[in-house]
C-alpha cells in the first residue's frame, strides 16, 4: 500500500481487529483502528474445549475414524442472514491461535491506535480493549468504550457513532506529518 499510498491505516472489526493488530506489530502504519476485538470471548469453549477438542479429533482422524465433534452451534447468532449457522471446529480452533498469537505480539504496536469496545458485548469481553490498550506501546492511543449489548455494532443501531470516532481518527493522523 505504501506504493500507491501516502497513509495508510489498517482495522478491523472482532478477529479482523486481531488481524489487524498483529500486521501492525510486524509493520509500520499510520493508524490502527480495532473494534470489538476478539481477545477474551465469554464462550470458554473457544480457550479450552474446542482446542482439546481439534486436537482430538486431528489424532482420531489419523486412525481413519469421526471424531468426536465436527461443528460449534451459532444458531443464536445476533445476524442470522449474514453469520453462519454452524463454525466448523478447525476454524474455531484456529481463531484462539490467532488471540493467542495477538498475546503474544500486541506489544509490538507503536503507531497510533484506536480501540472501540462495546461495554456490554455477549461475544468479546470488554476486558479485550484493557488488555489492548495498556499492552500496546503507542504514545498516541484511545479507548472508546461505547454502551453496546450486542456484537454487531457496525450494523446496528448507534453505527454512526462509530464510524464517525472512526472517520475523526483518520483525519486527524492524515493531517499529522510523520
Amino acid at each position: 500500500m505504501r506504493q500507491v499510498c501516502n497513509k495508510v491505516f489498517i482495522g478491523g472489526f472482532s478477529t479482523g481487529g486481531l488481524l489487524a493488530l498483529i500486521h501492525a506489530a510486524q509493520y509500520k502504519v499510520d493508524g490502527v483502528i480495532a473494534v470489538n476485538s476478539a481477545l477474551r470471548l465469554h464462550d470458554l469453549r473457544v480457550s479450552y474445549v474446542v482446542p482439546t477438542l481439534h486436537f482430538f479429533n486431528e489424532m482420531i482422524a489419523h486412525l481413519h475414524a469421526k471424531g468426536i465433534l465436527e461443528w460449534v452451534d451459532n444458531s443464536q447468532t445476533e445476524q442470522p442472514d449474514v453469520n453462519y449457522h454452524k463454525h466448523p471446529l478447525a476454524s474455531v480452533s484456529q481463531l484462539e491461535k490467532v488471540m493467542s498469537k495477538v498475546e503474544d505480539t500486541v506489544k509490538d504496536v507503536k503507531d497510533p491506535i484506536l480501540i472501540i469496545q462495546g461495554d456490554n458485548d455477549p461475544t468479546v469481553k470488554a476486558k479485550s480493549a484493557q488488555i489492548i490498550y495498556t499492552t500496546v506501546k503507542s504514545k498516541d492511543k484511545k479507548l472508546l468504550l461505547l454502551p453496546r449489548k450486542k456484537h454487531s455494532m457496525l450494523a446496528d443501531e448507534g453505527h454512526d457513532e462509530v464510524f464517525e470516532n472512526i472517520y475523526q481518527f483518520i483525519v486527524k493522523h492524515i493531517k499529522t506529518e510523520g
